[in-house]
């Protein structure tokens, strides 16, 4: 039903290639084991072990899948502690950022966490305070193959039923409104 990374990364690299705007082509991840080490430490989390090795395989710091963009110009190390440990920038609003939590990516309407303490995908409308966010995906690269098949396969408006299907394949929260 939905397409595995391997086969998004194939088809993206082969459909943007050429195209003029970096972000589009999925790049090899610049991070070393011992990088992405330091970033955890810097962050005070720990990413789960599939998430570990997707983050050392590809580079999400300059990144759009479809309508999800994960960063802009930048390393995915560069994003995540631009966007997570930037006092003029508390996406969690006051105090101590959620233990855990990090803002990972965005659209025009939501900010897209992942809870590096399993692995699970969050989300809340960009306007809304973090505490109404909702369960989006149960795994990081879930996500990434439904947003990955949505964008080229060129879904549309989803139907009843392909909303169903993503709900239960993602275990999402069917209340959260990322996937309306």
């Amino acid at each position: 039903m939905f397409l595995t990374i391997p086969e998004i990364v194939e088809e993206t690299n082969r459909r943007f290639k050429d195209y003029p705007m970096p972000g589009f082509v999925f790049q090899e991840s610049p991070l070393s084991t011992e990088q992405l080490n330091l970033l955890e430490k810097d962050l005070k989390i720990c990413f789960t072990e599939e998430d570990r090795k997707l983050f050392l395989k590809y580079d999400f710091g300059n990144l759009a899948i479809g309508w999800v963009t994960f960063g802009t110009l930048s390393t995915l190390r560069d994003y995540l502690i631009e966007n997570n440990q930037n006092p003029g920038f508390l996406w969690w609003r006051e105090g101590e950022r959620p233990e855990g939590i990090l803002l990972i990516a965005s659209t025009d309407g939501h900010n897209i966490f992942i809870d590096t303490r399993d692995g699970t995908v969050l989300s809340t409308e960009i306007d809304r305070p973090f505490e109404t966010v909702k369960l989006t995906a149960n795994t990081f690269s879930k996500f990434i193959e439904v947003i990955g098949t949505l964008a080229l396969r060129g879904s549309g408006p989803l139907s009843p039923e392909l909303h169903r299907r993503i709900i239960d394949y993602l275990e999402a929260d069917p209340s959260g409104t990322f996937w309306r």
